[in-house]
């Protein structure tokens, strides 16, 4: 070895690799955080990884809701939500700080634990969805539910809200005022529904 270089043990090495690389994810992460909280429109979204680091920010159809819903709803509220539209309620919890009943992506993540799998099913199947044949499934039933289901959610399953599409509104859920209403989306308050 040449005077005056030192080399460092192959353990001790690999270890500040591995910080290296923790603290430049870190930073970038940070970086398109940043960038984005300023608007900047060129922030590249590599296979999704934007939309993921950005998991606090509402899209733009249910901003809107989500405000209304952390601002003017009680902080342990249950929330229920088309089951089917996880790009417009994923950051939900997080832009709202209110909880979901359940949605399709959490089945599926569900799916890998056995013991809380059916669960998670079953509360599908309550919010009237079913599942013609494999890998289908169909949500007419969500927009019709009778006075009876409704009251269960309430009752049962504790919900506080339900959600539906505007343009799928209709049936006994049309028949009771809005909580919240804007283009894209109703909210029907289900304690109005219990009684």
């Amino acid at each position: 070895l040449a005077e005056g270089v030192t080399w460092l043990p192959e353990p001790e090495r690999s270890a500040s690799r591995v910080l290296v690389a923790a603290l430049t994810v870190l930073l970038v992460h940070h970086f398109i955080i940043s960038l984005n909280d300023r608007r900047f429109p060129f922030v590249p979204d590599l296979a999704g990884i934007k939309g993921r680091i950005m998991m606090h920010q509402a899209p733009a159809r249910t901003a809107a809701l989500m405000s209304w819903a952390r601002t003017d709803t009680p902080q342990g509220s249950l929330f229920i939500v088309p089951p089917d539209r996880w790009d417009d309620f994923a950051a939900f919890r997080l832009v709202a700080e209110r909880s979901l009943f359940v949605t399709f992506v959490e089945v599926n993540q569900l799916s890998l634990d056995a013991s809380i799998y059916h669960q998670a099913h079953q509360r599908v199947v309550a919010l009237g969805v079913t599942f013609p044949k494999r890998r289908e499934y169909d949500t007419r039933g969500y927009y019709e539910m009778t006075l009876q289901d409704l009251q269960r959610l309430f009752k049962q399953e504790h919900a506080d809200y339900i959600v539906v599409e505007k343009e799928r509104l209709h049936g006994t859920l049309s028949t009771f005022p809005a909580a919240y209403s804007d283009e894209y989306y109703v909210v029907v308050n289900l304690h109005d529904i219990a009684h």
